[in-house]
Formats: structure tokens, C-alpha cells, sequence
């Protein structure tokens, strides 16, 4: 009998090739990505700009270079100085209104030292004035540098009348009282024809109707006043009327314009600004003549 080969002994492990193997091709592996990569010593430079960020993620802001602000915080624009606001509306703005063309009362004297009365003219109880048909108002002294017109005033134009009047005329429009299309104004206008004052919307006066207009001026400031009830007020820095100015009453427009048509009465001229009460006073104490039932 051939003698068998010995035994393994009791408790030793049996070795195997294959795990050996195999962590050799994993160092190898390893090993080799890394030289790929730029592992054996070889610095490669950076990608330009910046990295993609995660979808819907804004990517960080960029810190701003030493010296320069990141953002400069502006403050905002001082507001401008406030200017005078022309009243009238844009319909009635932008149309020119006939001038007249007076001579002076006299010839101007030295100065400006006025001679002006408190009481200056006042038309007879019955007097009527045509809107259509200018009138000089005749007063003694100068033109005051405060004062007041009053007068009734009764639109005989139609409701949807268009048409302009001129109610009171001082120093060829320097400072008049006129109806614009649906507004009474009482303005001022400098030498190079640029108007400001007040005005106020009468669409709604009917013919046969008296109102009670009312316009004061006192160092600077212009008040217009209907039915004793004040309706505007302004200051105008360039008010300066000639003490040797004349005073008109009713339109004098050239051939073919047309006048829209009206009465005055009760007209008064006062080298004093009234006051409000007083102007109240006069509008429920006073009237004017009755009219036929044509209402003229």
C-alpha cells in the first residue's frame, strides 16, 4: 500500500491567491487616476469665472475691489423752488385776450408818491354799463396802490356762450377783469404779455341773473370776491400799475371779434382793499336796478 499524504494540521487556515490579487488591482487602479488627475506634482490653474451654481440658486455676489464702494447709496434731488401756478384752466390758458390800447390820464410825476382818495367813483343808482360798449371811468388822483371795483353783473350771454367780454380794463390790461369762454378772471399781465391771477367757473349763470363781483389788490396780493363770498386769492410779485393809469369799463376788441353780452351797475371804485366782512355787507345791503321780463 502507497502511504497517503499527511494531513493539514488542526486550526491553521487555509490561504488563498485571490484576495491578493485583487488589492493589488485596486492600489494599481488608484495609483492611476491619481497621476491622470494631475497628482505627480504638475499645479494646473484654475477655471476661469465663476462655478455653475444649483439650479434656481443666484450664485454668490463678488466682493468689491479694495478702495472701490460696492454701491454708492444716492441721495435723492433737493426739490426745486416752488413757482407761481398759473389758475386758469388749460382750455383758457393758452388764448390770448384782446388788449386795449389807452393813453395815459396824465403825464407821470416824479417818484411814486400817490395821491389816491378812499372814495374814487361811483356810478348813479340807474347807470347801466354795455359789456359791448367801452367806457372811460373818469376819477381824480393818481391810481391807487391799494383799492377795490365792485359791481353787479348780469350775463345776458347765453349759457353756452364762448365768447370773451372785458368787464374792467386798468392801464391796457395790466389788471382787468374778463370773461374767458366759462370763466371769470381776474388777472394781471407783465410787460411781455405773460397773465396770472384767479379765476372762477360761471357756466352755470343764466341770463337775467345779478352777481355780485368783488376785486381787491394790496401790496402785491389780488382777491377776487362773487356774491360777497371770496373765491381766489394770490400774490403777485410783479404787481406794479402806472399812478397815471387809466380805468376802463366794458370790451373794446377788434372788428369781427364777438362781445359776449352783459350789464354792469353799481359800479365802484375805492382807493381801499375792503375787507371780507365788508364785502359780505355790500352784497346783502345792496342790489341792483330791476330789469324788464326780458331780463334787460
Amino acid at each position: 500500500m502507497s502511504p497517503s499524504p499527511p494531513s493539514p494540521s488542526r486550526g491553521a487556515p487555509s490561504r488563498s491567491p485571490v484576495p491578493v490579487l485583487v488589492g493589488v488591482a485596486v492600489v494599481v487602479a488608484v495609483v492611476g487616476v491619481w497621476l491622470a488627475f494631475g497628482g505627480g506634482g504638475e499645479t494646473r490653474p484654475a477655471p476661469a469665472g465663476p462655478e455653475p451654481s444649483a439650479v434656481g440658486v443666484p450664485p454668490p455676489a463678488a466682493a468689491p475691489a479694495v478702495g472701490v464702494p460696492g454701491r454708492v447709496a444716492t441721495a435723492p434731488a433737493a426739490p426745486q423752488p416752488a413757482t407761481a401756478q398759473d389758475v386758469r384752466p388749460p382750455d383758457v390758458a393758452t388764448q390770448a385776450f384782446p388788449q386795449l390800447h389807452t393813453k395815459p390820464r396824465r403825464t407821470s410825476k416824479e417818484g411814486d408818491k400817490r395821491h389816491a382818495k378812499r372814495e374814487l367813483y361811483e356810478s348813479e343808482q340807474e347807470e347801466i354799463f354795455d359789456t359791448a360798449q367801452p367806457a372811460e371811468i373818469p376819477f381824480e388822483g393818481d391810481f391807487p396802490l391799494r383799492g377795490t371795483f365792485s359791481f353787479w353783473l348780469n350775463p345776458v350771454w347765453d349759457s353756452t356762450s364762448q365768447d370773451d367780454a372785458s368787464f374792467v380794463t386798468v392801464a391796457d390790461g395790466r389788471l382787468r377783469i374778463v370773461k374767458n369762454v366759462t370763466f371769470l378772471r381776474y388777472e394781471t399781465v407783465d410787460a411781455s404779455g405773460n397773465g396770472d391771477g384767479v379765476g372762477f367757473r360761471i357756466s352755470d349763470w343764466q341770463p337775467g341773473e345779478w352777481h355780485f363781483v368783488t376785486a381787491t389788490w394790496d401790496a402785491g396780493v389780488i382777491a377776487l370776491y362773487i356774491d360777497g363770498v371770496m373765491v381766489g386769492q394770490k400774490y403777485i410779485a410783479a404787481l406794479d400799475i402806472p399812478a397815471d393809469s387809466s380805468v376802463f369799463v366794458g370790451s373794446q376788441f377788434p372788428p369781427g371779434r364777438p362781445i359776449a353780452p352783459g350789464m354792469m351797475s353799481g359800479f365802484r371804485f375805492r382807493g381801499r382793499p375792503l375787507t371780507q366782512g365788508t364785502i359780505g355787507r355790500e352784497f346783502e345791503t345792496t342790489a341792483p336796478p330791476p330789469l324788464g321780463e326780458d331780463g334787460k
